[in-house]
């Protein structure tokens, strides 16, 4: 059909029915199919793309207007589009535009449909249009859903009949409602550098995303300080600085917020653990505090008290060198030995240096020279020798001895002087009554505090007139007369095992019986005293209830050695019910059975083991963890902790489907 034609109303009447927004009236139309969850937001918006079919209708370069000239064919037809521009996750749940035509109708032989991606709208015949105006139709409900979501919207007029007139019409987008329906995200939290820090800045990693529609910014906030806004971050993997200035010490929650309009916010964590606090000062002990002549003397000192991170480890600086790590050495060279101790924490944090222990080793026997016999003053027989100063151990405290024996008979002390008597050239007076007329033996016997000792031995004669001549038929060093006790070492075991503890005594370097041999606990206390058997053994058995540094101290007159053992002693755990994924309880116990210890619930994530609940145990050293469970690794630790001397332990368990 040929419709008639048909004057358009004037240029300027158009522009001013369109000029005016508030003359617009809405067209209420049905909604399809519309879904809400996500926020909805209503914006200006204009068509963005236009195509035309077949030649005689046209778009107007504007996009406001389609129109044609006379002889407008069949089939021929324009269409205007609009796509949402704010990237993935957006739709167009609503729009509204401004439609009209400025001719007389032609019936249906032309039609303006409204599409979506769901497919068509709705149809609306020329005839149907506003006539020299333009009114506003479409899906509208403001914000809120009006319509099936869609990646776009398009208006499209379709040429059905031959028209034969000028044709104008207004199809002019005015306002799109767009959904949100991805909102923001932040995931994938890892610090570095991991594990504890002891000031500075630390770096955190982590992954976000949010489409273009109203973005939001990320916000960071460690434990209770001040909140760090990161802006609008870009989309993926990022990393942002942030410093820890006025973070207290111990283990903290980094909580990484991203918001979003219409949005609640979303976040995700991580752990900073922060200890800027160095260890106690440790305690350097040694088997000996005195001179000794053994062929080695360890050392050690024991674990400090740490209350964040914990303590790690202890060095050592042996005569002002550099500092190393444990394992406790020994010191095997003779002379004066300067031992300090540091401590280190999980954090690397150092106490200050300990004070100076020192180890004396001298195994040099004293230097006699000149040892002669001659002559009778009324106080005895003379005798003279030169005693060398010895750059070593000192002779104080060392009694020198003197020994006379007729020919072929017993020796008799007949003198004993404190070393600290005599020096240089000394002249002793061997009383008369230990001396027999004849041939006789003088034996001198010397020694340091170290129990290095030379014996010299010559013989005389006493005639009736108390005349005395003399000879040196023997020179001798005799052994180092020390007291030692092998080795001690003992395995880590857990509370209330058995451990057997076994050491050696040795005197002069041969196995010993008989000698008292106690063990003091790591506060001091002596528990138990036995004696070396036949080989020199002896055996401690006891139940495994504290850890520390206990102590055999060995005592045979006036001889002393001691040794150490570090025992450590680390909770014993027991499951009770292991959880499963959902809502449901880990329960287990500890013991010792205490009441009020610290158990942390910790997830395997990205390399490491994160703290996901800290509770404490209740009566009998109870654990109960209520809480949702998702698959994967976990543990339960017992941290180092004030009030018992144990270890740190973990036990490891899975969470399935």
């Amino acid at each position: 059909m040929t419709s008639r034609n048909r004057t358009p109303v004037s240029t300027r009447t158009l522009a001013r029915t369109l000029g005016v927004a508030a003359a617009v009236t809405s067209v209420a139309l049905s909604a399809s199919g519309a879904v809400a969850d996500g926020p909805v937001m209503t914006v200006p918006a204009a068509f963005t793309e236009v195509t035309t079919s077949g030649g005689t209708l046209l778009a107007a370069p504007d996009r406001v207007f389609s129109s044609a000239a006379t002889g407008t064919l069949a089939g021929h037809s324009t269409v205007q589009r609009y796509c949402s521009p704010y990237g993935s996750g957006t739709t167009i749940v609503g729009f509204r535009m401004a439609a009209g035509r400025w001719h007389v109708e032609h019936g249906n032989a032309a039609v303006m449909i409204l599409h979506s991606g769901a497919g068509e709208l709705q149809r609306i015949a020329d005839v149907d249009l506003p006539h020299n105006r333009a009114d506003s139709i479409g899906f509208w409900a403001g914000a809120a859903p009006a319509m099936a979501p869609s990646d776009c919207v398009w208006s499209q007029v379709v040429i059905r009949n031959h028209i034969d007139a000028p044709l104008l019409w207004t199809s002019a987008l005015q306002e799109v409602a767009i959904r949100d329906d991805v909102g923001p995200t932040v995931t994938d939290v890892a610090v570095r550098p991991s594990g504890w820090l002891t000031g500075g800045d630390l770096v955190v990693d982590f992954t976000t995303a949010d489409n273009g529609l109203h973005r939001g910014g990320v916000q960071a906030q460690i434990g209770s300080g001040p909140i760090h806004d990161l802006g609008d971050v870009p989309n993926g993997r990022t990393s942002a600085t942030l410093p820890l200035d006025g973070i207290a010490d111990g283990q903290h929650q980094l909580v990484l917020t991203r918001s979003g309009w219409g949005w609640a916010p979303r976040s995700a964590s991580g752990v900073v653990m922060v200890d800027r606090t160095a260890p106690g000062i440790p305690v350097v002990a040694t088997d000996t505090t005195g001179w000794t002549n053994a062929d080695r003397v360890s050392f050690h000192a024991a674990p400090t008290a740490d209350a964040t991170s914990g303590w790690r480890q202890n060095e050592f600086s042996v005569d002002g060198g550099g500092w190393t790590a444990e394992p406790p050495a020994a010191i095997s060279t003779e002379g004066i030995h300067r031992i300090r101790a540091r401590a280190m924490d999980h954090a690397g944090n150092r106490s200050a240096p300990s004070d100076t222990a020192l180890i004396r080793i001298d195994r040099t026997p004293p230097l006699v020279d000149d040892l002669q016999v001659g002559g009778v003053d009324p106080a005895g027989v003379r005798a003279q020798f030169s005693l060398t100063p010895d750059t070593g151990a000192p002779y104080t405290g060392c009694p020198i001895g003197v020994e006379i024996a007729p020919a072929g008979g017993q020796w008799t002390e007949a003198l004993r002087l404190p070393s600290s008597d005599v020096s240089g050239r000394v002249t002793l007076s061997v009383p008369l009554a230990t001396v027999s007329n004849g041939q006789n033996l003088l034996r001198l016997t010397v020694c340091d505090a170290a129990g290095n000792q030379s014996q010299r031995t010559v013989r005389f004669q006493r005639d009736s007139s108390n005349a005395a001549t003399a000879s040196e038929v023997q020179r001798a060093t005799a052994s180092a007369s020390s007291l030692t006790l092998a080795p001690v070492s003992v395995r880590p075991t857990q509370f209330g095992a058995r451990v057997v503890i076994r050491s050696v005594v040795r005197r002069n370097g041969r196995a010993s019986a008989g000698v008292p041999v106690t063990l003091s606990d790591p506060a001091g206390r002596t528990l138990r005293a036995v004696s070396s058997d036949a080989a020199g053994r002896v055996v401690f058995r006891l139940r495994a209830t504290r850890g520390g540094v206990w102590t055999l101290h060995a005592n045979q007159g006036g001889t002393e050695s001691a040794r150490t053992a570090n025992l450590i002693v680390r909770p014993r755990m027991r499951w009770v019910t292991r959880p499963r994924t959902g809502w449901t309880a880990l329960r287990a116990g500890i013991r010792p059975g205490l009441k009020g210890r610290i158990v942390r619930v910790q997830r395997r994530q990205g390399g490491g083991w994160v703290t996901i609940a800290s509770v404490r145990t209740g009566p009998a050293g109870r654990v109960l963890a209520r809480r949702q469970w998702l698959p994967g690794r976990y543990r339960l630790a017992v941290p180092r902790q004030s009030g018992w001397s144990l270890a740190p332990t973990v036990a490891p368990f899975r969470v399935v489907s």
